[in-house]
This record gives structure tokens, sequence and C-alpha cells, in this order.
């Protein structure tokens, strides 16, 4: 996990700070497993009064230090290796929420638009916090394109927002567009988020 944290870090802190951005103050949201997500919660730190579901430990260890923040942790088992808590019961507490904003780490995105995972349990912790976002982000680094992960998530057609470091593959790009998927690219010059 401290290995996979440092590489592409630059990118994913843009990354971070351009979704913390996009949530304002007040609201309610999902903050999903991976490294990335990890630059999220630290760009959410200004933040105020923000309520924030998370089966990640990392997010709630950054998030802690802020005395307004509403933090749960989702139950479930520990995977030590990177600090998530994924199994059928974090799907399943999950379900029992509705939030603003679901941000989305990925194992991997396809060409044809498929957001996969690596592990079955984490997909269906995903799954089921697609089903309680009412608006969805993806944020992932350019390493995350055609991946070899396993288990589908979702689709772009589901989310409302991707945030990346570099473009798309122009297939994958038109997927996007014909869906109406915003999408920032983060660290290139002259490119605004």
């Amino acid at each position: 996990y401290p290995n996979r944290k440092g590489r592409n870090s630059a990118a994913k802190e843009q990354i971070g700070k351009i979704i913390a951005s996009k949530i304002p103050d007040g609201a309610s949201l999902f903050i999903d497993i991976g490294t990335t997500m990890a630059s999220v919660a630290e760009a959410l730190t200004s933040h105020n009064n923000l309520k924030i579901i998370t089966n990640h430990i990392d997010v709630v260890y950054t998030l802690c230090e802020r005395t307004d923040f509403e933090i749960i942790l989702t139950g479930g088992l520990v995977r030590n290796r990177d600090r998530a808590i994924s199994d059928d019961t974090t799907a399943e507490f999950l379900r029992r929420f509705r939030v603003d904003y679901g941000i989305f780490g990925v194992g991997s995105l396809t060409d044809d638009g498929q957001l996969l995972d690596y592990h079955y349990r984490d997909s269906q912790a995903s799954r089921a916090a697609m089903e309680i976002a009412r608006i969805k982000f993806a944020g992932f680094d350019h390493s995350k394109l055609n991946a070899s992960a396993l288990m589908p998530f979702a689709n772009v057609s589901e989310i409302d927002a991707i945030f990346t470091d570099q473009v798309l593959p122009p297939d994958l790009t038109q997927i996007i567009s014909r869906n109406d998927v915003d999408l920032h690219i983060v660290n290139m010059p002259g490119v605004v988020g």
C-alpha cells in the first residue's frame, strides 16, 4: 500500500484537489477505498461540516483531524495490506444510507466504459455505494486505463464526472461524451479542470 500510494502521487494529489473543489460545505458523501481516495480525503480537510461514510481506514484517519465532520466507518472485514474494509456486511451497511456524493476509485476503466475493481467484495461495496449516491464521481490516474481488474461495478453512463490525469483514448472519450459525463483532466499544462 505505501508503494502504491507513492506511485503517481502528484497526479493523485491534483485529482483529489479538483474533486474536493466540487464538494460543497455541509454535503454528505461516500468515499471509496484506494490511494487516490486518500488524496481526496486530504483535500477535503479544508471543508466544513461534512458527513462522510467510508470503508477506508486511511480516509477516516485523515478526516478525524476535523472535529466538525461526522464520519461513519462501515463494518466488515479489514484487509490489512491496504486498510480497506470490504465484505458482504459492508454492502448491506451502506444500503442503509443516502448521500449527496459518491466518490469512487477504480481498479480499471476499460475502453468500452466499464469501471472494474480487483476484488469481488470491493466491487459489491462500490455497487452498493453507487445505489445510495445522488451524484457520482470517479477519480483515477492513467495507470488504471485497461488495467487487469476483474470485477465490474459500474459503467461510465452511471457516473456524473470523471477526474483523471491524462487524455483518454478517443473511443472512450466518445462514450463519455455520448453519456453526458463531465470529464476533468488535471495536471496538464493549459488544461483547467
